[in-house]
This record gives C-alpha cells, structure tokens and sequence, in this order.
C-alpha cells in the first residue's frame, strides 16, 4: 500500500467514525427530546428549554435537556417557585450542573 492510499484510508476511516458520531448525538437528542415532552413537566418557548420539575426528578430532567440541545446551542432553564420547600436544594442541583453546561441557568417564579 502507497503512502497516498494509507493517507487516504485513513480519511475515510475518520470520516466515518465522525459520521458515526454524529449519528449517535442525533440519537440521543430525539431520545432526550422524545423524554421531555413525553414527561410533560418542560415546555419550549423562544428556544429555550423551560423545566417545571420536582426536586426528586430535577436533575434527570436537566440531563434530558441537556442531551436534547447536544447539537444545538438551546438555553435551558429551571423555573423554581419561591414557596418551594425544597428550593435550597434545588438551587444548589441548578448551579452544580451549570458549572459545565454554560446555557442552564434557574429562574424563580
């Protein structure tokens, strides 16, 4: 085998575990996607991903939306109400998980 034809193969063989890549990203923002509006506690408005859920199910919720908006920049937000008992916890789920995912922020209702 030349050179070129190794340089080649090669290409190839990266085009296709990117493609494959991306193939399994799109996978897993359906299914996120497909989880979210199956759950019916989010809902989506301007392009944002809003998420109206309790403190046991929060932070599965979170990753759901995070995996939807895997190809896509999609700002994603918590709505918390004040009156919550749990609202201290909550608040604390919402700003571990935003120290790596820059586009998940909460808003108290």
């Amino acid at each position: 085998m030349s050179p070129g034809e190794y340089l080649i193969a090669v290409l190839l063989g990266a085009a296709a575990v990117y493609g494959l890549y991306m193939l399994i990203c799109a996978l897993a923002a359906h299914l996120g996607r497909r989880e979210l509006i199956r759950s019916g506690v989010s809902s989506e408005e301007n392009g944002d991903i809003n998420i109206y859920a309790s403190v046991e199910s929060l932070e599965y919720y979170i990753r759901c939306a995070l995996m939807s908006s895997n190809l896509e920049r999609i700002r994603i937000v918590v709505n918390i109400r004040k009156t919550d008992a749990s609202r201290e916890e909550m608040i604390d789920i919402t700003q571990k998980m935003s120290r790596n995912h820059k586009n998940l922020t909460y808003r108290l209702i």
